[in-house]
């Protein structure tokens, strides 16, 4: 049993053992938001514009990770902490209720961005001619939010119930979908920042297809049932409020991306955002493997 070798196996090992995996797969996902980068720069009609856009809707995309870390992360450790205490009924009810908080915030999420899209990249400082790149990639990375909430949850999960190879394999899965479409939608059927989009929600769907299914199979230490998605306020705001940590820092990495490319649209226009959205995709090949020792 997983929660058997968590308690006798030594520090060390399950230290690499469970932080191999997790650098692995925060470089491929490094990697793979380089790659968007790489085709959409080289792609005719979009160029230094299109790496504008997805750099605009970049602190977006960093609050909707920052919602996803919260429920994750909180809910994760909620579950360790009972699974230490041979809680498992409890372990159970944080689980489904973990899921069905990231539901409910991606749902909100997607409902209330576009709703207000325009605004949002209006105060996030798209020109107008940034603006139809900005919006068109980022009106259908909404439509995503519950794919990657879901995804990144049961990432969280995965490595509390001891396996953190399943966390790698579904960041490795996502990521390859969307290499792969990046190619196929913006190269080969020139469909623009729209492809990006559509191959970015594509890995985020497959990855938490993958999580689900494994949560809910014989495989997961705790087997999700639909009797422990019912939501419990308790339970809810016990998430939450172990997650906030989590949130605040990701959202702090939001604030200052928005403050960065504000500031560039002001002084440098366009083309300066464009290259510090490069220079962050590279920046962030070298953060992302440490941010898998965290």
């Amino acid at each position: 049993m997983n929660d058997e070798r968590m308690e006798t196996k030594g520090i060390l090992p399950l230290l690499v053992e469970f932080s191999v995996p997790a650098i692995i797969g925060m470089l491929v996902n490094a990697i793979y938001n380089v790659v968007d980068r790489m085709f959409i720069g080289n792609a005719p009609n979009l160029g230094a514009v299109g790496i504008a856009g997805i750099t605009i809707s970049y602190p977006i995309t960093l609050v909707l990770m920052a919602i996803s870390l919260m429920v994750g992360v909180g809910g994760a450790t909620r579950f360790s902490i009972s699974l230490g205490k041979k809680e498992k009924e409890k372990a159970c009810i944080y689980q489904g209720n973990a899921i069905i908080l990231t539901i409910i915030f991606g749902l909100l999420f997607t409902i209330f961005g576009n709703i207000f899209i325009n605004p949002i990249l209006k105060i996030l400082g798209a020109s107008n001619t940034v603006m139809p790149y900005a919006s068109d990639y980022l009106s259908i990375v909404l439509f995503g939010a519950v794919f990657q909430c879901i995804a990144m949850c049961g990432n969280n999960f995965s490595r509390a119930q001891g396996n953190p190879k399943n966390a790698m394999i579904s960041q490795l899965i996502g990521a390859g979908f969307n290499i792969l479409f990046d190619y196929i939608l913006i190269m080969q059927l020139h469909m623009g920042m729209q492809g990006a989009a559509i191959a970015t929600i594509g890995g985020q769907f497959l990855s938490m297809i993958w999580q689900l299914f494994y949560l809910c199979s014989n495989r997961s230490l705790i087997k999700l049932d639909i009797e422990h998605l019912k939501l419990k306020y308790d339970y809810a705001l016990d998430i939450i409020k172990t997650g906030i940590p989590a949130f605040l820092m990701q959202m702090a990495n939001s604030v200052l991306n928005f403050i960065l490319n504000s500031t560039l649209g002001k002084y440098g226009g366009d083309i300066a955002i464009s290259a510090v959205g490069i220079i962050t995709s590279f920046q962030t090949i070298c953060q992302m493997p440490l941010t898998g020792l965290m």
